[in-house]
């Protein structure tokens, strides 16, 4: 070996490589006995692995997150509409919904209820494996257990651990969302009252109830106009009519009146007719007679004592002296007789003229009525433009708080707005195939490694030998140098 050295590093003397004969020798015996041993090692630490690791068996199940979006549109008549909508989870592409219910999924409170459910604990039950599937609205989990039953068991709990846990969470976002909705219902709810009193108020001060009441004021202040024109025409006519027959008759209304007050009056209807008949009487006596005949001045006596009673008697009916002129244009006949035309147009007159005083008291008390109206309407459209802008405000608030509380009812259906439903797409599954201990995968790692030592001790061998064999070339070529010079010599 020192002689393999030396010539290794160029320090040798030619007198010891001429003496020398034996040449340095590799054996492989060492080497097959260290690729043996570590080999064996190797194989026993694997069998050993194998045979005392407790095999571990896994659950795995699916679940998707469905990405479809809802909307609730709901019209309210003559309010408004009130609307509510889901939005897809996937609607961002800035983020995917799956990490957040991978985050939620590996929290410890999910942890802690499925430990629960299965009396462990959370070290116990372990933490599964979440794989989300790219480009599609999967989430796959898998976990660990004793059994492939533990591990089915394990997979279930912590499947309604997580929707237990999304359920508080989204009972929490409704009990938030309410509280929102019902403070800005008060609002709505306050201001609407505070429009309400405020129109009734209004209402009380101004008498108006409604914009109606002025349309109807001035479709009645219309109609009254229409009524007047008539009537002012119906008193026209009758008061030409009326001029017509007392120019005619050569009357007043008056005198027409008190010619049927006297008719109508039986004592001096008495007269009338003893004044008549002594007229007759005295006409016949004073063709036949002297006016100085006895029986000419009787009669002339009961004549005048007849148009004294008839004069007297008319004073008394009418109030006011009559002379005998007057009351001959007056005479239209007795009760007893039937109606005379003169009769008939004094009626016409007396007719006329009370017609002519209602039309035309029916004309001022409409003028009167217009004229209040007209004010009442002027106040009215003041106080109408006041109370139209009252309603619309309690309108605007109406709508606001029909809109606010049907929007608050159709928020109660939305309750996975941000955490959507989940579906259970494949169950756990009962695999009795453990996936760990691996044996193909330790006797494949073990065969690897024993092939790789047996390898490398090859190699070292093989370099060694090598060495060797330049070694021994050398040796022999420094002694044919040797022979040749001792042969000189």
């Amino acid at each position: 070996m020192q002689t393999f050295l030396r010539l290794m590093t160029g320090v040798f003397n030619k007198s010891e490589y001429v003496q020398t004969s034996t040449k340095p020798q590799v054996h492989y015996l060492p080497y097959l006995l260290a690729g043996i041993s570590a080999s064996a090692i190797m194989w026993s630490l694997a069998f050993f692995y194998v045979s005392k690791t407790r095999p571990t068996y896994a659950s795995d199940w699916t679940l998707t997150l469905p990405g479809t979006t809802a909307n609730t549109k709901l019209n309210l008549p003559d309010t408004g509409t009130a609307s509510t909508e889901q939005i897809s989870p996937y609607a961002n592409p800035a983020q995917d919904p799956r990490e957040n219910y991978k985050f939620i999924a590996t929290s410890e409170a999910v942890q802690q209820k499925a430990a629960a459910q299965l009396n462990m604990t959370s070290k116990e039950l372990g933490q599964p494996r979440i794989k989300i599937v790219n480009n599609t609205t999967l989430m796959s989990f898998s976990i660990s257990g004793a059994s492939p039953g533990e591990a089915q068991k394990k997979s279930f709990a912590f499947y309604k651990a997580f929707q237990s846990r999304l359920n508080e969470l989204r009972n929490q976002e409704v009990i938030q969302r309410e509280e929102k909705a019902l403070r800005a219902l008060d609002s709505a709810h306050t201001k609407l009252a505070d429009a309400q009193r405020r129109v009734a108020e209004y209402q009380i001060r101004s008498g108006l109830a409604s914009a109606t009441q002025i349309e109807q004021l001035s479709n009645a202040i219309e109609e009254l106009r229409k009524k007047r024109a008539e009537g002012i025409a119906q008193l026209k006519q009758t008061g030409a009519r009326f001029r017509q027959l007392s120019t005619d008759l050569d009357i007043s209304t008056s005198q027409a009146s008190d010619a049927f007050m006297l008719k109508s009056d039986q004592i001096f209807q008495r007269h009338l007719k003893d004044y008549t008949t002594s007229t007759a009487n005295m006409a016949l006596l004073a063709s036949r007679y002297t006016p100085q005949s006895p029986s000419v001045a009787r009669e002339q006596s009961k004549l005048d004592a007849v148009k004294v009673a008839l004069l007297e008697r008319s004073r008394s009916v009418l109030g006011h002296s009559m002379n005998e002129t007057t009351l001959a244009q007056l005479n239209i006949g007795s009760g007893e007789q039937p109606s005379t035309a003169r009769e008939l147009l004094f009626k016409d007159i007396v007719t006329a003229q009370a017609e002519q005083q209602g039309f035309q008291a029916y004309v001022q008390a409409l003028d009167q009525q217009v004229a209040e109206f007209e004010a009442r309407l002027t106040i009215s459209a003041q106080s109408g433009s006041k109370l139209e802008a009252l309603k619309r405000e309690y309108r605007l608030y109406e709508a606001v708080f029909s809109s606010t509380l049907a929007n608050s009812d159709l928020g109660k259906s939305a309750l996975t707005s941000s955490y959507p439903e989940v579906q259970l797409l494949a169950e756990p599954s009962l695999s009795d195939i453990p996936v760990s201990p691996k044996k193909k995968l330790v006797f494949l790692g073990t065969a690897v490694s024993s092939l790789l030592t047996a390898t490398g001790l090859m190699l070292i061998f093989s370099y060694k030998r090598r060495g060797i064999e330049l070694a021994n070339k050398k040796v022999a070529g420094v002694k044919q140098i040797a022979n040749y010079e001792a042969s000189e010599l």
